[in-house]
């Protein structure tokens, strides 16, 4: 039919994963936990879903159970600090107190490994940003020197436009576009 949508699996999964929390906030908890599993079958590397089943089950106090549910979410995405988190707070419980602080341990060094590709991130926006105003500057630099040519140049003011929008300075974008289409009315782009 015309208004069917072909949805991946992953998409069916998510569904599922939704109607699930929706169900879990209804209290029904075993329904919950049938969609969760489901929503598995759809996309077996579904990190949220694991991690959801493994939490439902400890907070039914099924502490074993919910463990293996951890090292299955380990298994699809081994950076999972929260993985390590409930599986100390289970084994806790359980009274496990030395494997419990081990996986305290492990939660805490891949925390400092998510904080670290986060700062790797940052630190190479910032370059990034920097090197673009560099640019900004250099452009800014020619389109003045034509401009010191032909005061007249719509390329020129439409680039320094573009440059003061970038920055920001929308006062001054706007002079140089309204300059331009005065110049040029033709010039859509302005």
């Amino acid at each position: 039919l015309p208004f069917f949508k072909a949805h991946t699996n992953h998409e069916l999964a998510q569904d599922l994963y939704d109607m699930a929390v929706s169900e879990f906030q209804k209290e029904n908890v075993d329904y919950s936990l049938e969609l969760l599993k489901k929503s598995i079958q759809f996309d077996p590397a579904f990190a949220d879903a694991y991690e959801t089943v493994g939490v439902i089950l400890g907070r039914k106090t099924q502490y074993e159970e919910a463990i293996t549910w951890m090292d299955k979410l380990l298994a699809v995405n081994s950076a999972s600090v929260m993985a390590h988190t409930n599986k100390s707070l289970f084994l806790m419980k359980l009274g496990r107190i030395e494997e419990a602080e081990a996986e305290k341990g492990m939660a805490t060094v891949k925390s400092f490994a998510v904080f670290g590709e986060e700062a790797k991130l940052k630190k190479a926006l910032e370059a990034e940003k920097q090197k673009k105003e560099v640019d900004m500057l250099k452009r800014e630099g020619m389109f003045k020197q034509v401009l010191e040519i032909d005061e007249d140049d719509t390329v020129a003011l439409y680039g320094l436009a573009d440059i003061a929008f970038y920055r920001e300075d929308y006062k001054r974008a706007v002079e140089n576009l309204e300059k331009v289409v005065k110049l040029d009315e033709k010039y859509s782009v302005a």
